[in-house]
């Protein structure tokens, strides 16, 4: 399902059906443009995309469009490959604009509301801004014929566990897809076991097939220092580190390689080998989240479920986070231990009404189901 979120002058339909036959995506004076037949008004809805040569019409498809206070307008394509094909085309043009007509398919603002959307990571969310911006102005630059010179988008996350580095990688994939830097934009995630084979020429076979599943998108180590163990030697690690480097520099254009580990540990990983120096650019440093953002990923939860909380409960949820900050030390899980304390919390919801009568209600969480013992089990877990 592709879907753009759009503002649509003066429309008071709830709702707009459009077939294969009404639906038409055109370049038309440098605006994109709909028009349906079967309202008596042929609404039309004209979108700036001066930079889309190309004139096209959704074959085998259907659209609906839906409108909130006679604005806000969501039009949808079902089971159309090319429909999906025109919308990324569209956005990547799109996606050094800033548009007040279009908002980005999926209902996304612009191209980085997912990462903005992350509780906490404020850091983060700026190092990222900063990446688009390059992006773009790189493309800007380009598009008036100047040279560009090549630039390295290898990247190093560092931070504690639970932070949420694999989250923000998948997502910086998505961005540079939809900029048109990466061909799919998928993730595929690898660490030490993915690289290293059994014995020596077997480690260079299995780290170029897994780079070669990862080109077009982003390939995630995860505790990439386990490849340099330090003072001990590794032929194993430093094969893989040798054949990570050279295809690295090789598939520059549509490959991208994030180490993701420890801070300390990722800054000796890095020093042991020059070439690792050269090819990562980025450092970004995921810090560990405060109480006030531990709780607010805890009620997160809670409301994607459906749960409450009772009111009798809140000022002991935020001693427990309170607790939980001060109790973390470099081991700590973070947003993990957040996900296992709620799953936790749900356990004895669900222990307590075992024997209840079902006039209970089902979804709210009382004092009893979220306890000191709940806090020190967890603690206890990620030591």
């Amino acid at each position: 399902m592709a879907k753009f979120t759009m503002f649509l002058e003066g429309s008071t339909n709830p709702v707009l059906s459009f077939t294969c036959t009404d639906v038409n995506i055109a370049n038309r004076n440098g605006l994109l443009y709909f028009e349906s037949s079967e309202t008596s008004s042929k609404k039309r809805i004209y979108i700036d995309i001066s930079s889309l040569n190309e004139c096209k019409e959704i074959n085998a498809a259907s659209a609906t469009l839906s409108t909130q206070g006679g604005r806000i307008v969501n039009i949808e394509f079902s089971g159309a490959a090319e429909a999906d094909r025109i919308i990324n085309e569209i956005d990547r043009n799109l996606a050094d604009q800033e548009s007040t007509q279009l908002i980005r398919p999926n209902g996304e603002a612009d191209i980085l509301f997912q990462v903005n959307q992350l509780i906490g990571l404020d850091a983060v969310k700026s190092e990222i801004q900063k990446v688009v911006n390059l992006s773009r102005y790189h493309k800007r630059v380009a598009k008036q014929g100047a040279t560009v010179t090549p630039v390295s988008r290898h990247m190093i996350f560092t931070g504690n566990p639970g932070t949420g580095k694999t989250t923000v990688a998948r997502m910086v994939s998505n961005i540079y897809q939809r900029l048109g830097i990466l061909s799919r934009g998928h993730l595929v995630e690898a660490d030490r076991a993915s690289l290293v084979g059994g014995y020596l020429g077997h480690t260079a076979l299995k780290t170029n097939e897994l780079i070669d599943s990862a080109i077009g998108g982003i390939l995630f180590i995860d505790e990439a220092y386990s490849l340099y163990p330090g003072e001990t030697s590794d032929q194993f690690g430093e094969e893989a580190i040798n054949t990570l480097i050279k295809r690295m520099e090789d598939e520059r254009e549509n490959l991208i390689v994030i180490a993701a580990g420890y801070q300390t540990e990722m800054k000796r990983f890095i020093n042991s080998n020059p070439g690792l120096r050269s090819r990562f650019s980025k450092y970004i440093q995921f810090d560990d989240y405060s109480a006030e953002e531990l709780s607010q990923i805890f009620y997160g939860l809670l409301k994607s479920s459906g749960h409450t909380i009772s009111s009798e409960c809140k000022d002991r949820i935020e001693f427990i986070f309170e607790a939980m900050d001060a109790m973390k030390d470099e081991k700590f899980g973070n947003g993990r231990s957040v996900r296992n304390l709620y799953e936790r919390v749900i356990e004895n919801l669900a222990s307590r009404l075992a024997n209840s009568d079902s006039n209970q209600d089902l979804f709210q969480i009382v004092p009893d189901d979220i306890t000191i013992d709940d806090l020190n089990f967890i603690m206890g877990s990620n030591s």
